[in-house]
């Protein structure tokens, strides 16, 4: 009986190459997780602040321990997130390393023949251009990503403890926006291959343009290398521009509706409100903590 074999997932494949580095990545996934919290206390301030004032119960001390609260809050956010990301980008870095050495010691036990099959701007591209691109994946994906799952959960689930109409509200919009961006990843998988392909075809033809100029110039090969080189330049333009093309409508319309909690949550707040179902102090903490899911979304 054959068995497939089971594919290991890319972060896991990924932490792999941290070696020593993983608590530091383990510390910037806290850091950041910590920082998303803070970032969402000025939101439940201002809405405590702002229900005090209506119903007339905020007094000058309380109006100062909440402002210096949420001021606090802004501070630990942007300060935790700082030290997250340098945290981050130092794992980033020592996993890109004993990638690129792993991709080197793989390609030094490889047969000439299939090293000879590929061209140099190839090598290039893999063992420099793509490992690169990991950098920004590992250093921000990460803990970002996992704070921009827990804290929305979080917040949520207080939402739903205040009212669960309003906070089946404030999902809508980030429901449609995620409808809207994935009609923009129709046909991604294709087009990455072809510019994945054009991409190492210019590399190659760069390598080679500048590692044979001497014989170029001897035999007066300027133009033609130079149209080789000019049209690999044009084709991959040709592909990211037209693969923008395609991405800008829905980029543009999923940023417009993602944002708008508020669109959804103020009309059912106010309908709750004119019932007597809830109070305005819940209308409008649920109104402010639905904005402050804008900056997961």
């Amino acid at each position: 009986m054959n068995h497939k074999e089971k594919r290991e997932s890319p972060l896991k494949g990924i932490l792999r190459f941290a070696s020593q580095r993983k608590g530091e990545l383990r510390f910037a996934v806290i850091l950041s997780v910590l920082s998303s919290a803070f970032g969402v206390v000025p939101y439940a301030i201002v809405g405590v602040l702002l229900g005090n004032a209506l119903d007339g119960s905020l007094t000058v001390n309380l109006a100062v321990i909440l402002t210096l609260a949420a001021l606090l809050g802004y501070f630990m956010k942007f300060n935790l997130y700082a030290k997250s990301t340098m945290c981050s980008h130092k794992a980033a870095y020592e996993i890109i390393r004993n990638i690129r050495c792993a991709i080197m010691r793989k390609m030094s036990r490889m047969p000439m023949g299939a090293i000879q099959e590929k061209s140099s701007g190839e090598f290039k591209q893999l063992v420099m251009d793509d490992t690169e691109r990991l950098e920004g994946q590992i250093a921000h994906a990460i803990p970002e990503m996992t704070a921009s799952i827990l804290i929305p959960i979080f917040v949520f689930i207080f939402l739903m403890l205040v009212d669960w109409r309003m906070a089946l509200a404030s999902l809508i919009s980030a429901v449609l926006g995620n409808i809207i961006y994935y009609g923009m990843m129709i046909g991604r998988g294709d087009m990455m291959k072809t510019y994945m392909s054009a991409n190492a075809d210019m590399n190659g033809t760069i390598v080679e343009y500048v590692g044979g100029m001497e014989v170029i110039r001897v035999f007066n090969q300027t133009a033609s290398s130079m149209g080789r080189f000019q049209s690999a330049v044009l084709r991959v333009r040709d592909i990211t521009t037209t693969w923008y093309r395609h991405c800008y409508p829905f980029m543009s319309i999923g940023q417009a509706v993602m944002p708008s909690t508020i669109v959804f949550v103020l009309p059912i707040g106010v309908k709750l409100l004119s019932d007597g179902t809830v109070t305005l102090n819940e209308v409008i903490l649920c109104i402010l903590l639905s904005m402050s899911l804008v900056g997961f979304l």
